[in-house]
């Protein structure tokens, strides 16, 4: 049969992963400055700014967002929006001191305002927004 594009789901047990990579290989580079990590299928992209940037550095996320939303559909793959959140990490003191917990974020993907998160879970570790550890790290 003949195969237009991707691979039949599937079909290909010990090459799937690597072709699956192969496939989404340029992804990253449709996202300008902004830093990514890629593992599988899951993409996280981020900045490092400080608070009296932050606004800016948004608007840049937002193109990012944005290149990312359409990026897809060129590959005939499509952007799950309903697991595309924000997390906004700082410590508990500069959060404190520039307001970050009540900072709006208006970031959205292919549409849809993204949700903001407290924590997210990356590689089986979680993550706060306070830099603190989970429950998976409690200190002895």
């Amino acid at each position: 049969m003949n195969i237009s594009f991707g691979v039949p789901q599937g079909s290909i047990h010990v090459l799937g992963p690597v072709l699956f990579n192969i496939y989404v290989n340029d992804l990253s580079d449709n996202l300008d400055s902004i830093k990514s990590y890629q593992y599988a299928d899951d993409t996280t992209i981020y900045i490092h700014e400080k608070p009296a940037n932050l606004k800016a550095r948004e608007e840049k996320l937002q193109k990012a967002l944005d290149s990312l939303a359409s990026w897809p559909s060129s590959c005939n793959l499509s952007l799950n929006t309903k697991k595309t959140k924000v997390v906004l990490f700082s410590t508990k003191q500069l959060s404190r001191v520039h307001e970050l917990d009540t900072y709006p974020t208006s970031l959205s993907a292919g549409g849809t305002k993204l949700e903001r998160l407290t924590s997210t879970k990356l590689q089986g570790t979680t993550f706060q927004e306070n830099l603190k550890w989970n429950e998976d790290f409690q200190s002895p």
